[in-house]
């Protein structure tokens, strides 16, 4: 666990961000798209996200430098949001504004959400192979649930009963959102085994599994993952 002196600098650090007008191209994994508009934090959701930024940079990979930024896509109403890196290669989250304005979205559940989104960009291995068949900067999609509750909620200063809570509310909401009956709990983990680990999402109990085994250092769910292939 995090001293609790990192912890009282990230929040210091955070009060005293100064917010920038955020970028308006980036980079996705498949190729360039252009944002057609990202605006000014314009609630206390929106302050809190930019917030964040001091915080989140401090999780980055070393190679990927200091200078994460955290923007808003107006435009998209869908709950989602992406990590990728703008047209001076420096690492971009864009939450859309579905995700903000969605009625259970709450800063520690925002925190998880952008969290996952660390995890494309420092999440390690296993990662995301492109359509050419080379590997991508990004992680899985397993794995950057697993990072975000093995060590990014945890240098956000979370406990493990909050990181808890907020991961079953995570895997709930994604759950309700694809229309299942069935919400994923923490006493009916998955049961099957994949051949190939998932460029994909998981499912929603896949998803709470992940979340729940990083939290607890415990081996990544073979719902989605196959050590075999990083042998």
């Amino acid at each position: 666990m995090r001293k609790a002196g990192e912890n009282m600098k990230l929040i210091i650090l955070g009060l005293l961000l100064t917010i920038n007008i955020p970028v308006s191209y980036g980079r996705s994994v498949d190729g360039d798209f252009v944002i057609s508009r990202v605006t000014k934090a314009n609630n206390k959701l929106d302050s809190y996200l930019m917030g964040r930024e001091i915080a989140l940079t401090l999780v980055l990979l070393p190679e990927l430098g200091n200078e994460l930024k955290v923007t808003i896509n107006e435009d998209d109403k869908s709950l989602n949001a992406f990590a990728t890196f703008d047209d001076q290669s420096n690492p971009l989250i864009i939450v859309n504004r579905g995700l903000l304005d969605h009625e259970e979205m709450t800063k520690e559940l925002l925190d998880l959400f952008l969290c996952h989104e660390m995890g494309h960009l420092s999440g390690g291995d296993p990662k995301l192979v492109r359509r050419n068949g080379k590997l991508s900067w990004s992680s899985v999609e397993g794995q950057a649930d697993y990072f975000a509750t093995q060590i990014c909620m945890d240098f956000l200063g979370y406990s493990e009963e909050q990181i808890l809570h907020q991961s079953i509310t995570f895997a709930s909401l994604i759950a309700k959102l694809k229309g299942h009956s069935k919400l994923p709990k923490i006493d009916t983990p998955e049961s099957y085994n994949v051949s190939r680990t998932l460029q994909t999402h998981p499912t929603p109990q896949c998803r709470l599994d992940t979340l729940v085994a990083g939290l607890r250092s415990k081996p990544r769910p073979h719902c989605w993952f196959n050590p075999m292939e990083l042998d």
